[in-house]
């Protein structure tokens, strides 16, 4: 507003024309104004302040950066940090379980499934030089305690300050594009499971030794992601398929083939050996008692005849004649008994064909070599 030479603004002079009434209504809305612009500042102030509020949903951490710098870290709830751009917050989900493909990627989940092949990723070379199509699955969190130098710090290229798995996988790993639990953990993984694959031979990996695969690159990703610091766990490592590369797969599925043919051969002739061994010995135990139970009735037998003719040859001893009397009497009668007898007439003659023995000697041969034996 245009001002005079004579000092003051030209509405100054308008309200002056007015009289004393309006230059105090001029005061006080000057006044206003003032507390008007405190009050516009103070609920700018207040609306900044009140921006700081956060929530931290379940399963969650919030870590807390003042300019950049890990502050604190939070629990699940509502809470207050300094508004941006002083402070920000991070949140990390540390009970999801992150899942990684190494060698293919699920396009579609199906069913059925439909995934992309990586053999950049899933090509590699085993003990015996052989090329072998393996495809893996990792499931790995935070780890939910603190991640420090539990290795020795000869073996790290950096020693990284302690730190627990959330502010450890926000701050030691930076993957460009990615995230840690991508690019760091998927790179990791395939120079474990390279690493443990170049170990082993083809013939172990194919058929019997998938589960310790999975186990050695366990151990060995776990080392890895604590050098790196990532804060990862690994939870889990499982081998979805390891097959030759396709132009030699019609070959390997016929050695497959043979060997399981070998082994179902070798389980076979261990059936039939089980069956066959303890009736093997089962007879010849058999054997063995039955010749051992003959030895002692034998020898019972023999004894109880030296006893006898010890008897005999006793009362002989007393009475010579009376005992041979005796003896010739008991063998004729043994030797009667079992032999068939013939009654000739007195007529018949000096002719032997009366007592020809024509009809049935079976019997007669039997009696005969049952006394021979007694």
């Amino acid at each position: 507003m245009a001002r005079r030479p004579g000092g003051g603004s030209d509405f100054d002079r308008m309200l002056e024309s007015f009289g004393p009434a309006a230059r105090n209504l001029s005061r006080r809305f000057r006044g206003l104004g003032f507390i008007l612009a405190i009050l516009v500042v103070g609920l700018i102030v207040v609306i900044w302040l009140a921006t700081g509020i956060y929530q931290v949903s379940t399963g969650e951490i919030g870590i807390v950066r003042v300019f950049g710098k890990e502050d604190e870290q939070t629990l699940p709830g509502l809470h207050w940090r300094w508004p941006s751009p002083i402070a920000t917050v991070d949140k990390v989900r540390v009970e999801e379980i992150r899942r990684l493909e190494v060698g293919f990627r699920i396009v579609d989940p199906g069913p059925p499934a439909t995934i992309t092949p990586f053999p950049v990723e899933s090509l590699m070379v085993t003990g015996d030089e052989n090329l072998v199509d393996v495809k893996m699955v990792i499931q790995a969190r935070i780890n939910p305690g603190p991640v420090g130098t539990t290795i020795d710090e000869q073996q790290l290229y950096l020693v990284r300050p302690r730190k627990t798995g959330a502010s450890a996988f926000i701050f030691n790993v930076f993957d460009p594009g990615g995230a840690p639990d991508q690019i760091t953990l998927r790179d990791a993984a395939e120079t474990a499971l390279r690493q443990v694959v170049g170990e082993g031979t083809l013939d172990d990996i194919l058929t019997e030794e998938r589960s310790a695969v999975e186990d050695k690159v366990k151990i060995l990703l776990d080392e890895l992601m604590l050098i790196y610091g990532t804060g990862l766990q690994i939870v889990r490592v499982q081998i979805q398929s390891v097959d030759p590369p396709s132009q030699v797969q019609a070959a390997f599925d016929d050695v497959v083939a043979a060997k399981e043919d070998r082994v179902r051969l070798i389980n076979q002739a261990e059936a039939y050996r089980n069956d066959i061994v303890p009736k093997s010995r089962g007879e010849a135990e058999k054997i063995i008692l039955d010749a051992e139970a003959e030895q002692r009735r034998r020898v019972a037998a023999a004894l109880g005849e030296a006893a006898h003719f010890e008897a005999v040859l006793a009362e002989y001893r007393q009475a010579p004649l009376v005992t041979r009397t005796r003896l010739y009497l008991e063998t004729i009668e043994k030797v009667l008994s079992s032999t068939k007898e013939f009654i000739l007439s007195a007529g018949a003659g000096g002719s032997v064909l009366p007592i020809l023995p024509l009809g049935d000697t079976s019997q007669q041969d039997q009696a005969a070599a049952a006394g021979a034996s007694q």
